[in-house]
């Protein structure tokens, strides 16, 4: 009896020195792999996100991008390789990163605005996708009237994919817009941003806020931009100079994939704006038309490309054209 006790008593203190050191080493691989991770950060399944591409995460982003605006300093982080649905706006709050790990996808089911960028707000990394074919919307969104100035403050969108899974040509990837009394975008940055399947790639638009007063878009840096199966790569829709105007915005080292959808690769208002970079495959276009565009509104732009002169319709005044052969 008292051999079998023993025994019996050491096969459940066995049992209870293995279930501690599971625990353990589960309590430091996650230890390890939080370490791993940007400092500040609040991940979005700690308000209940799945980010299984089944459940609808859109609340629990939101909440998560909320709780860390109140400080107007931190990161939501998206983890990688996970695919979270939304199905309406997200509003990026001042002060807030939102951060997707390498191949995080935010997908986007529906038709509405996907992000929208407050002041000193910035979007970075991972896979943002159209999953749904009713998406006729922009997919970032930045409204003139945050006053966004980036020499002062810190809002910026890079490394990040923008892609429509459906391929139907709808909505804008990219949506810059003032329109209200001193609503401006100035000395913002985009860095490394791809694009594939809309109607418009980027599309910067002022419009005239009447009484004496103006708007603009001015100033802001386009670097690196990859994009491809667009109707219209790149609009500027505004005038020459005030009260609506889209002026010193530089789009350069870019790469742009033509096909059989092209219809534009630039349609210009706006002064002294300059664009370079390579233009591929000029011999898939279902058209023989122009396909860089400079309107009466334009003045004084700059564009260097890879193109023969006749595919150029140039409206505007004093704008300096360089073909690269």
């Amino acid at each position: 009896m008292n051999v079998w006790f023993d025994r019996s008593r050491l096969s459940r203190l066995l049992m209870v020195i293995i279930a501690l050191l599971a625990c353990t080493l589960v309590f430091l691989l996650l230890k390890e792999n939080n370490s791993n991770l940007p400092p500040g950060l609040v991940q979005v399944e700690s308000n209940g996100a799945k980010g299984n591409g089944v459940a609808d995460d859109t609340v629990a982003i939101q909440e998560t991008i909320d709780q860390v605006s109140k400080s107007k300093s931190g990161t939501v982080w998206l983890q990688s390789g996970k695919e979270y649905i939304i199905t309406s706006t997200l509003f990026l709050k001042e002060g807030v990163e939102l951060r997707l790990g390498h191949n995080a996808r935010l997908q986007i089911d529906g038709d509405f605005t996907a992000i929208s960028i407050e002041k000193n707000a910035s979007l970075n990394g991972g896979v943002i996708e159209i999953i749904n074919s009713s998406f006729d919307s922009e997919v970032i969104y930045m409204d003139g009237k945050q006053k966004f100035y980036g020499i002062w403050d810190s809002t910026q969108i890079k490394d990040v994919n923008i892609v429509n899974s459906i391929n139907n040509l709808q909505g804008t990837a990219l949506s810059l817009y003032a329109a209200g009394p001193s609503h401006f975008i100035s000395f913002v940055n985009f860095q490394n941003i791809s694009i594939s399947g809309f109607a418009t790639g980027v599309k910067l638009l002022t419009k005239d806020p009447q009484k004496g007063e103006y708007s603009w878009i001015n100033g802001n840096r386009f670097q690196n931009f990859s994009m491809e199966n667009c109707s219209n790569f790149i609009v500027l829709d505004g005038h020459e100079s005030v009260p609506n105007e889209s002026s010193g915005n530089l789009f350069t080292n870019m790469q742009i994939q033509l096909n059989e959808n092209t219809e534009k690769v630039l349609s210009i208002d706006g002064s002294d704006n300059k664009f370079d970079g390579v233009v591929w495959d000029i011999q898939t276009l279902s058209h023989s038309e122009p396909i860089l565009f400079f309107s009466d509104q334009s003045y004084n732009n700059t564009i260097q490309f890879n193109l023969d002169p006749k595919y150029l319709n140039n409206e505007g005044q004093n704008n300096r054209i360089s073909f690269i052969d």
